[in-house]
């Protein structure tokens, strides 16, 4: 996880999942601006330590995400959500708090057990399909749209202009890892 060639860099890694949430609310996507790279973690890995990032969506609606993979020093949890629109606030926080402040409040509920939870049912899921021979799987497009908005963040961020979503989809730069000397 901490090498961009195998993981991704930590956009695709772990900040996958509030811009998974960021596209299921938002949809379309247009360009993104960048962000830089602190030099907080230098032990291991060629990763990025954060990412600062600027999603603009239609009608020039912009997104700010940011995200650390560094301690964080007293704050709560690492995958946070916040929306702000001009009737309330989503909140969403993996492992924790769901929830709409505003208007039309929404207690909402917790999300502690989301990881054990998931991965139980996502096995479930799998091993059922695999044994019914039902290879269908709607999953597949919003997922590799998600990674592609990862790709788009960390090509702005790495290159340090905007990036449009166009580009993005007719890029075909790779990551590849050095696995010389790795034994199976």
């Amino acid at each position: 996880m901490f090498y961009k060639d195998l993981s991704g860099d930590i956009i695709t890694e772990q900040n996958i999942h509030p811009l998974d949430v960021m596209s299921w609310i938002m949809n379309v996507l247009l360009l993104v601006q960048l962000g830089p790279r602190a030099k907080v973690r230098t032990e291991i890995g060629d990763c990025w330590d954060y990412f600062t990032l600027v999603f603009e969506y239609k009608n020039n609606i912009g997104i700010s995400f940011s995200s650390r993979q560094f301690k964080g020093h007293g704050t709560s949890g690492g995958i946070r959500n916040r929306m702000f629109g001009t009737k309330g606030v989503f909140e969403a926080e993996y492992g924790n708090k769901v929830m709409i402040r505003g208007e039309n409040f929404y207690a909402g509920g917790s999300t502690q057990t989301i990881y054990k939870d998931g991965t139980v049912r996502n096995v479930e899921t799998f091993y059922k399909n695999v044994t019914e021979g039902n290879f269908e799987n709607p999953t597949v497009a919003p997922s590799v749209q998600s990674n592609l908005i990862t790709i788009m963040g960390r090509t702005a961020a790495y290159e340090g202009r905007c990036v449009k979503w166009d580009e993005t989809i007719k890029s075909d730069v790779r990551l590849e890892a050095d696995l010389k000397g790795f034994k199976a």
